[in-house]
């Protein structure tokens, strides 16, 4: 059955997302991710990786320069050496989280929101002409 999870998970999404369903839409995606992270979503996603439980969790986000930024700041982008909760693992299972965390991609995303400024007129008989910042604010 959990073979064919996915699958039928993408069908509720697109049954779902047919009439226009949001709320029920949303779940089912949510739900998949849940399936196959085999993780909830409420839980933090380095268990994901193998042998972290709670305990080597905490000690790691305990550590967070930014709580946002746990990944890029404490874990991942630091050397192995220097990594947090690794204290009662085994050297095997040790090597089994480097390996595992070496394996995932580091994403940085930046974003920006402006308004050009472009001229806009208004055809209402008068000469008026905005600035798309006057026209929003």
């Amino acid at each position: 059955m959990l073979v064919h999870a996915p699958e039928l998970i993408q069908g509720m999404i697109e049954i779902s997302y047919q009439p226009k369903w949001l709320e029920t839409t949303f779940s089912a995606i949510k739900f998949s991710q849940c399936v196959i992270q085999g993780l909830w979503y409420t839980q933090h996603s380095l268990l994901q990786l193998p042998h972290l439980g709670e305990s080597e969790v905490k000690a790691v986000s305990k550590t967070a320069k930014d709580g946002n930024n746990v990944f890029r700041n404490t874990f991942f982008c630091l050397p192995d050496s220097e990594k947090k909760g690794k204290e009662g693992l085994s050297k095997d299972q040790q090597q089994d989280v480097y390996t595992a965390s070496s394996l995932l991609p580091v994403l940085v995303v930046e974003t920006q929101l402006f308004v050009e400024e472009e001229e806009i007129g208004f055809d209402d008989g008068k000469d008026a002409a905005a600035t798309a910042a006057e026209w929003w604010t």
